[in-house]
């Protein structure tokens, strides 16, 4: 079943009446962990000081020129700072801390293994586990949420496969 998106590729949110689905919740974690990735943010998290517009002068003229350019991030649209905005309170509804950075880590793009050493587990399978119950009570809860009901049970991950 495929994927319901924006023009840009990115997941959409289902059409009037339609349900959240677990690829859809997955693909919209994903645009937002990449989002966020490419959101500008300062080094020390603190607002920059007055600087000069001015390039700094290159220390060794004879070799200007003669390195590797690193690529620039491209800058979020607005519309997709919206869905990141809209989507990372998704991950509150996840309450094992563990299984909300292994939710994280894999939209990342990260492998299993990775995950799994992230999270301090020696099993990719649990963390698959872990993840797999995460995105789907993210769905129940959107969906539940698109019905009107209050879903407040829903999120309780610690009752389920650990």
């Amino acid at each position: 079943m495929g994927v319901d998106c924006f023009d840009d590729g990115t997941a959409a949110a289902p059409a009037d009446g339609g349900s959240w689905t677990v690829p859809m919740v997955r693909a919209r974690i994903a645009e937002a962990m990449d989002t966020l990735r490419r959101l500008k943010f300062p080094d020390n998290g603190a607002p920059g000081r007055l600087r000069s517009a001015m390039p700094l002068p290159p220390a060794d003229w004879s070799a200007y020129g003669w390195h590797d350019e690193w690529p620039q991030k491209s800058a979020p649209s607005p519309k997709a700072i919206r869905r990141l905005d809209e989507t990372l309170p998704w991950l509150l509804w996840v309450e094992a801390p563990r299984h909300r950075k292994a939710v994280c880590l894999r939209a990342v793009g990260l492998s299993w293994r990775r995950v799994a050493r992230a999270v301090g587990v020696s099993s990719p399978e649990t963390v698959r586990n872990w993840e797999a119950a995460a995105i789907e009570a993210i769905a129940a809860q959107l969906n539940a949420a698109q019905l009107g009901a209050s879903a407040g049970s829903i999120n309780r991950l610690s009752d389920r496969r650990r």
